[in-house]
């Protein structure tokens, strides 16, 4: 095929030849796009109310699992020192464990701490109300969600392209790139719990949810023109003199801090932001406006991102 087909699919020929890493990396993507931006908020948003929601979803945000995920995987790295097949079994081996007990927890919550407006009797009265009252055109709403989503997790997913090419010049064995990944994880985990306690949970509670969405484009413009201005200095030059630094070090340093902030900012400021402005739709509306964030919007953003990423960063295999 590779003799046929033009050299441009290359990437999506070596997808096929390794299936086993393909069908493990779409699974991984479904199962956080499924387990926890569907179903956790989906149960989230029958159990609290809106004015519960102020409280009470900061703390969701408490990224104690990226601690011990981190942790776990540093030790492990440690444990098989330059044997990065035994680590990729065990790592594989304790996700699919972390698996099994998310499935029972969920299982768990979802038939033993039914919420009361679930019930036969309010869902009747709500679609009674419903009924009565005028129904409001919600697609601007959708439509607004949908680019709000999109662009976000474009952006996100295009940096950290970025992110993840220079890294290459840094970290050339999958040992090395392994135990800075760990780390990396470990202390975005510590930093974020920091954060939800002190900052986001905060500021959910004192201020409306459209000042918590505002944080994170506001840090994505600031970190992207910084990021932009080393590139810039490393292709031309120009204030070598003046700041007479090492700028490949420098893109490492301001990616790298961008990359972990951009995910802080995810969990503790956007999903929580999001999630609060959907608690204002009834049921029905709520799962379409997830539906169309989490599912499609998310996925549509990154895949353009990539295809992008794929013609102006990535060399061709």
């Amino acid at each position: 095929l590779l003799t046929i087909l033009p050299a441009s699919s290359s990437v999506f020929l070596a997808a096929i030849r390794d299936w086993p890493y393909t069908v493990f990396f779409l699974a991984a993507e479904m199962w956080t796009t499924f387990m926890f931006s569907f179903l956790f908020w989906s149960l989230a948003s029958e159990l609290v109310t809106k004015s519960e929601s102020k409280n009470f979803y900061g703390y969701f945000s408490l990224d104690i699992a990226g601690i011990l995920a981190g942790g776990t995987s540093l030790l492990l790295s440690h444990f098989y020192d330059h044997h990065f097949d035994s680590y990729l079994k065990s790592a594989t081996f304790f996700i699919v464990c972390t698996g099994i007990v998310q499935v029972l927890l969920y299982h768990f919550a979802f038939w033993k701490f039914r919420h009361p407006i679930t019930s036969k009797k309010s869902d009747t009265l709500t679609s009674e109300s419903e009924a009565e009252e005028p129904q409001e055109d919600k697609r601007p709403f959708y439509v607004n969600l949908f680019l709000l989503v999109f662009s976000f997790e474009f952006c996100d997913h295009f940096l950290e392209i970025i992110w993840k090419n220079h890294l290459q010049l840094f970290y050339t064995t999958a040992d090395s790139l392994s135990i800075f990944m760990s780390k990396f994880i470990f202390y975005t985990g510590i930093v974020g719990v920091l954060i939800t306690i002190f900052v986001s949970s905060p500021m959910l509670r004192r201020y409306r949810w459209i000042v918590g969405a505002k944080v994170t484009p506001i840090f994505v413009l600031l970190s992207s023109v910084m990021l932009f201005f080393c590139f810039w200095q490393l292709e031309n030059g120009m204030l070598q003199y003046i700041l007479p630094v090492n700028y490949n070090y420098l893109i490492l340093v301001i990616a790298t801090a961008q990359a972990s902030f951009m995910k802080i900012a995810k969990f503790t400021f956007f999903d929580n932001s999001k999630e609060i402005a959907l608690l204002s739709l009834n049921h029905t509306e709520r799962v379409k406006a997830r539906s169309i964030c989490d599912t499609f919007s998310s996925r549509f953003g990154k895949s353009t991102s990539a295809k992008i990423g794929r013609a102006h960063v990535w060399t061709p295999v």
